[in-house]
């Protein structure tokens, strides 16, 4: 048995592969196995990968057709011999100790998940851009009531959505069968994330980032109209909810603040409608946040919901108006403007 076991889902990548490949192979630990899952690319990633497999024992190379990401890091999973599970997506980069710093902040804290922050890398931008991570606090986090506050924390910030960027106990993940949700194409790693959650008594969260998630304008999933992503995003807040009141008991503001989270990706949700590939019509929008607003479930969230601030405030605002063309033309608004920002910034920065 291995160490480690890193798992990659690939699909036409070829432009970025090798430089995840060879940011791996520099890791100064060494203790690992490669998983490499071809995802039926139709590019040249296959072939790359397969030269990488001939000159490194330490890398095997799997094809599936083409199933998505979720159904790629499951069969990662299903052969996976490491004592320990890490995710990296193919076209994102890492530092050269990343491995070693995060198995040795697992032993030394004996925690069961290790988190460290990451960095997002603009790639549309003419000079390329880097928002680095914050953090309210980083340490070790019990899974108990008395850290209820920080859980929270890391759902609100995200922290816990990714795969990436995280150490994970492989015995956990086999014996319990946690798997990716198939057929969800968004929130579906929170998902993993939530069922991970459930059998841990502990995390430990990094205050240093050595993960490099690359942002592409077009092209990528994270750029590009989903079908059901607010309902992916809502069974995964319901998902959430029912591990932060089962496990935790949250209540009073920290309840508020986990309802919160559900606000932004509705309005998240409602912008991906202005995506160009997407085929609904104007009217066929409208009544679908129409539909949305109005469902009773969504509606006892959004009451529910509170966090301090002047942003939190409109959002909620925006979400409780009677007048479904006022949140339509407001997303269809948002989405214009970020578009030509992006553009702007290609020609001038």
């Amino acid at each position: 048995m291995v160490g480690l076991s890193i798992i990659i889902p690939v699909y036409n990548v070829e432009d970025y592969i090798s430089k995840c490949l060879d940011s791996i192979l520099d890791q100064t630990y060494t203790d690992y196995e490669i998983l490499l899952i071809d995802d039926g690319s139709k590019d040249n990633s296959l072939n790359i990968c397969k030269e990488y497999e001939q000159q490194d024992s330490r890398i095997r190379v799997f094809q599936q057709p083409n199933k998505g990401p979720s159904a790629a890091r499951n069969l990662g999973i299903s052969h996976a011999k490491g004592t320990y599970l890490a995710f990296i997506d193919s076209d994102d980069y890492i530092k050269p100790d990343m491995f070693s710093e995060l198995m040795g902040w697992m032993h030394d804290t004996q925690t069961d998940l290790v988190i460290s922050p990451m960095t997002v890398e603009y790639l549309y931008f003419k000079n390329r851009k880097m928002l680095l991570p914050t953090l309210e606090y980083d340490g070790k986090i019990n899974i108990s009531p008395e850290d209820a506050a920080k859980v929270v924390s890391l759902f609100e910030t995200a922290m816990i959505n990714s795969p990436c960027a995280r150490l994970y106990k492989t015995d956990i993940i086999k014996t319990n069968r946690i798997l990716m949700p198939d057929g969800i194409d968004y929130s579906e790693d929170l998902m993993f994330n939530i069922e991970y959650l459930k059998y841990c008594r502990s995390i430990f969260l990094m205050n240093k980032s050595y993960y490099f998630y690359t942002k592409k304008k077009q092209g990528s999933i994270t750029t590009s109209y989903r079908h059901q992503q607010f309902h992916s995003f809502n069974l995964a807040h319901d998902k959430a909810l029912e591990y932060l009141h089962g496990i935790l008991g949250i209540s009073g503001e920290l309840e508020n603040k986990a309802y919160y989270i559900f606000i932004p990706n509705i309005i998240i949700s409602f912008i991906n409608l202005f995506y160009k590939d997407c085929p609904m019509s104007r009217s066929e929008k409208m009544a679908y946040i129409h539909s949305i607003l109005r469902d009773q479930r969504v509606r006892e969230k959004i009451d529910k919901a509170y966090k301090p601030g002047l942003l939190p405030k409109v959002y909620k605002r925006l979400l409780t108006t009677k007048r479904t063309s006022f949140v339509y033309y407001a997303c269809k608004l948002y989405r214009y403007y970020k578009i030509s920002f992006q553009d702007l910034s290609r020609r001038t920065t």
